[in-house]
């Protein structure tokens, strides 16, 4: 009712066919949370493939930057986030001459994504028992898509789990109006009441 009215929508992705949340992602201006590595100073988005490790000892878990290659330990992470910052890729309204702006290409709407990477020390798993719970899980779809959804915050690529239309369209049975289809047991009627009329839709369920 309000001008300055906020809708807040947090979510994990799900799979990225049916993934409402991702759907709003692409929309907004896409932020994600840079930090710099301690030994060369670039910024850059901590990524799980940089991740690195022993053969067979997952706990000995370090970050490897990918602009000098200078293997980070945890130990420097709580200054790193210190240090950080949100960078847009569609960067939204900027103060420019006085006035707020729109960018060219930029985007209204701020979206945030972050991944387990970043939890600070102290506040959840580290480095070393993420890549612990990547090698028990990632044989296993159906724990690696939890995985994906709860440690990287992205969306879980699920070539069996995706809503065509044309096959819901197969499915279509035709049946005449004012009639109820055969196999419907229950009819629900939801009325919207307008100034001028009432809208309604009914909606029939089987077994």
């Amino acid at each position: 009712s309000f001008w300055r009215h906020k809708i807040f929508k947090l979510s994990s992705p799900t799979v990225a066919s049916l993934s409402r949340i991702f759907k709003d992602w692409k929309k907004s201006d896409q932020r994600l949370f840079h930090v710099p590595c301690p030994h060369c100073d670039t910024m850059q988005v901590l990524a799980w493939d940089h991740l690195r490790w022993p053969e067979g000892k997952p706990h000995l878990a370090d970050y490897e930057c990918p602009h000098c290659a200078a293997v980070i330990p945890e130990r420097f992470k709580d200054g790193m986030l210190a240090a950080g910052r949100w960078v847009g890729t569609y960067p939204g309204w900027q103060l420019i001459d006085g006035l707020w702006r729109l960018p060219e290409g930029g985007r209204e709407v701020p979206g945030f994504n972050i991944n387990a990477l970043y939890t600070p020390t102290g506040l959840g798993r580290n480095w070393g028992q993420h890549a612990a719970r990547w090698l028990e899980r990632k044989q296993d779809p159906i724990r690696l898509k939890v995985w994906t959804h709860q440690t990287l915050g992205v969306p879980f690529e699920d070539a069996d789990e995706k809503l065509e239309w044309e096959e819901i369209k197969q499915r279509a049975e035709p049946y005449a109006l004012r009639q109820i289809p055969q196999g419907c047991l229950i009819l629900t009627c939801g009325v919207d009441v307008q100034k001028d009329r009432v809208e309604y839709t009914v909606r029939g369920a089987g077994a």
